[in-house]
């Protein structure tokens, strides 16, 4: 059915409860209107044949952020096989204002860089493999990748929820936080991250992602096997430079076998995980990012609950998890009063 059609049709019936569901091609991309009903519609799109990088709709990108513009807020795209690129990018209104409300959900092999680059408010699902770049310069909204992505993910990131299983070298660098809204009194989303593997060498170096808003998990976990068992891995981090040259930020590790070794993060400090970063912070992030995943994963009370090889584990939260915070500007010091210049200007900013 082509979109005109069930615009007709729309209009003449009753809305169905779900809405509208329409689908285009790269030959049929001129049919491209408007949603009856922007928050029911659903735009399907099969992306095999459009280009990743050219002027105007014959580029995928391009295409749905056109999209978005006419106002479709629910879209679907399939055919991806090493490509399109740039998917995510550019998404906003008819007016220029933030596509916040917009779920864009991927279907295929891989996509191809840039995935939800500069994201501003849309929530990004990727039921495949991300390449390099995912998320540069994100500034909020959120992205899902269910497999892995390359190298570079999140780089310069400020704002915004990241889960991925594996990622490549140089996970979130330079990442930063934007702790308040235009306003300067809203908190901001800030910089969140999930791996239920790991990332590779280098990952969070020179993290900036301060403020109480903004935190990353690593969980160590090999990807479900044949029977959809997970395990641990020998190591929660495989690569070096864990948090190299960071600022700020937060990085929680579940390491409840201690394998991590404390070379791998020289320059950061073990941080005391207090109850109540627990219950209000670390505990409802990794509840919510498990469920969205639906890994065998459990928050009950203070106790992190895990099904490995077939049997469920339990822990307590700080039997399980570590915290680690740059040295210069550990929080605890920070608590004390004792908070160095440059991170006192990087929360200003």
């Amino acid at each position: 059915m082509g979109l005109d059609e069930a615009r007709r049709r729309g209009e003449a019936e009753t809305a169905p409860a779900a809405g509208v569901w329409g689908r285009l091609t790269f030959a049929t991309r001129d049919d491209l209107v408007a949603p009856l009903d922007p928050a029911r519609d659903v735009l399907v799109v099969d992306l095999a044949g459009f280009e990743s990088e050219a002027f105007g709709p014959v580029c995928a990108s391009t295409f749905v952020a056109g999209a978005v513009r006419l106002g479709w807020k629910n879209l679907v795209g399939y055919g991806c096989a090493g490509g399109p690129r740039y998917l995510g990018v550019n998404l906003a209104d008819a007016e220029g204002a933030s596509a916040r409300g917009v779920t864009l959900e991927l279907y295929g092999r891989e996509v191809g860089d840039f995935l939800g680059a500069i994201l501003e408010g849309a929530d990004v699902r990727l039921y495949g493999q991300g390449q390099c770049h995912v998320g540069m310069k994100a500034a909020a909204g959120s992205i899902f990748v269910l497999q892995d992505a390359l190298n570079t993910c999140c780089y310069a990131a400020h704002g915004g929820t990241f889960n991925v299983w594996d990622s490549g070298s140089r996970f979130a660098v330079a990442g930063q936080n934007k702790v308040y809204e235009d306003d300067g009194e809203t908190l901001a989303q800030g910089f969140r991250s999930i791996h239920f593997g790991t990332p590779n060498e280098y990952a969070f170096e020179y993290l900036m992602s301060g403020g109480e808003n903004s935190l990353h998990v690593v969980l160590g976990l090999e990807k479900p096997d044949a029977r959809g068992e997970l395990r641990l891995k020998a190591k929660p981090y495989f690569g070096k430079f864990f948090m190299s040259g960071a600022a700020a930020g937060r990085v929680f590790v579940l390491d409840p076998e201690e394998r991590l070794d404390p070379a791998q993060y020289h320059g950061n400090v073990l941080e005391e995980i207090t109850p109540e970063e627990w219950r209000e912070v670390l505990a409802p992030f990794v509840a919510a990012e498990a469920a969205r995943r639906g890994a065998p994963i459990r928050v009950e009370g203070d106790d992190l609950v895990v099904r490995l090889d077939g049997e469920w584990r339990r822990w307590r939260f700080d039997e399980c998890f570590i915290q680690l915070v740059p040295q210069k500007v550990s929080r605890r010091l920070a608590k004390r009063g004792v908070t160095p210049p440059q991170l006192a200007q990087l929360v200003e900013e």
